[in-house]
């Protein structure tokens, strides 16, 4: 129980360790109907509106901006 404890500890830390990754981001966000509870995993709208059919939810688009787009590479010829 302990190891599986101190692996589960270490991955976290890893995770919040690594910089310079970008985290995904998803336009759509479902939300329960006090406005709470958000999950920004959507691809789509219809994906986000099947998750929240029958559980008293709405989506929304994601608040969050997007992230930036990383820095163009420029391609230099050979002379």
């Amino acid at each position: 129980m302990r190891v599986m404890f101190i692996v589960v500890a270490l991955a976290g830390l890893l995770g919040v360790v690594r910089t310079g990754e970008a985290r995904p981001w998803y336009p759509w966000c479902a939300r329960d109907l006090a406005g709470r509870d958000i999950d920004c995993s959507f691809v789509s709208h219809g994906q986000c509106m099947a998750t929240v059919s029958g559980v008293s939810g709405f989506c929304m688009q994601n608040p969050a901006p997007p992230p930036p787009a990383p820095p163009r590479r420029s391609r230099r010829q050979p002379n």
